[in-house]
Formats: structure tokens, sequence, C-alpha cells
């Protein structure tokens, strides 16, 4: 647990570190219109916390259970697929 969560608060602190320089802003601030799923954050969009975290820890765990590695790695994607179908984040925020 303690490789899992140093892992993903280092994500963390560097995603919001990229947010900070890059200041991109949300779907939803270029395009009010826009219906998002879920209320969007007043954060930036990019990179993608959701997705970082869940990279970080898809990484952890499939280096301690490595034969469960491909399945860590889709629910990874899954998360970060799910800010973008919510509409508050850019694919590219995702890949990032």
């Amino acid at each position: 647990m303690a490789l899992l969560h140093a892992a993903m608060y280092d994500a963390m602190v560097a995603t919001w570190d990229a947010k900070r320089s890059y200041q991109r802003p949300r779907p939803k601030q270029l395009d009010p219109a826009l219906a998002t799923l879920v209320p969007a954050p007043s954060s930036f969009s990019f990179p993608s916390e959701h997705a970082a975290a869940a990279g970080a820890a898809a990484e952890v765990l499939a280096y301690l259970f490595p034969d469960r590695a491909e399945y860590f790695q889709g629910r990874a994607e899954e998360a970060a697929q799910s800010r973008v179908i919510a509409g508050v984040q850019f694919p590219s925020d995702t890949t990032a």
C-alpha cells in the first residue's frame, strides 16, 4: 500500500506542477454550451489528474502482480477515458 500511495502522490505532485505551467482551460470553459456529465472542476485541464493517478496505480500494481498487468492497465485506461466521456477533459489531457 505504501508503494501504491507514494506513486499516486508523486503523480499528483507532477500533475499539478504541469497544470500550473500549461494552464489549459477545460472544455466547458472554451464552450460554455457544452453539457458535462459531472460538474467541471475549476482547475486547469492539462494533464489529467485522474489519468495520472490511475496510471501510477496501474504501474505499481502491475509490478507487484505481473500476471494481472494487462487488467490493471485496462482499468487505468477506463478511468482516464471516463473524464473525456464526462466532458471535463480533452483526450490529450488523459494521454499525457
